[in-house]
């Protein structure tokens, strides 16, 4: 059967997607283990000064953000933190992106949190977004987010705090690639660059 011809621009939308997998998966390989690799929980859960995020909370915001922007704003569907057996997993009676969380919460939550379930999360969000991604026809990258559905995400009760609610913004107007991008992949990467600040400052190296 003769292959069908791509339509212009479909080619670079399969570049993208491609890059997309080849990036995403060595991130999440540092953010699920390479981060923990020889630290103790204990570690994980340290604030090395006030002005610096914990591993765990920095993972924890991190693959909680790409959890919902991946399945709740993109695919309008279930976010791994919604199946049934994730939030005992992971010892946490709170569900937001983190963003806007004061120094007290964040090591409140630190010292709650289940690290090994929390790795296993943080595998789970990234398995996820990469299926998502190869199923993702190359020209849903153009498709504009649907504006409805992220303000009634946005609305929904735990997603966000209120102090984070500035978030939804960086929504409006953006086509799908880019929020992908954005959020899978930079956000990710920016994240990690942050962990490996505090894995200094605690006296290990980067990993």
């Amino acid at each position: 059967m003769p292959r069908r011809p791509l339509r212009k621009g479909t080619e670079d939308h399969i570049d993208a997607l491609q890059l997309f997998l080849s990036r995403h998966q060595p991130l999440h390989t540092t953010l699920e283990d390479r981060l923990f690799g020889d630290l103790s929980e204990d570690q994980a859960r340290q604030r090395p000064n006030e002005q610096v995020n914990p591993i765990a909370w920095i993972v924890w915001h991190a693959a909680r953000a790409e959890d919902f922007v991946v399945n709740r704003i993109i695919t309008q569907g279930r976010q791994v933190l919604d199946e049934p057996e994730w939030p005992a997993r992971l010892n946490i009676s709170r569900r937001d992106v983190a963003t806007g969380m004061n120094d007290d919460e964040v090591t409140e939550f630190s010292a709650n949190v289940n690290v090994p379930a929390l790795r296993a999360y943080c595998a789970a969000v990234g398995q996820r977004a990469r299926a998502v991604v190869q199923a993702l026809a190359p020209e849903a990258l153009d498709a504009p987010i649907d504006a409805a559905n992220a303000q009634s995400a946005f609305g929904e009760k735990g997603n966000v705090t209120e102090a984070g609610s500035w978030v939804g913004r960086i929504f409006d107007g953006r086509r799908t690639g880019d929020v992908l991008m954005q959020i899978a992949l930079l956000h990710v990467a920016t994240h990690v660059g942050e962990a490996n600040v505090t894995r200094a400052l605690l006296g290990y190296r980067s990993r």
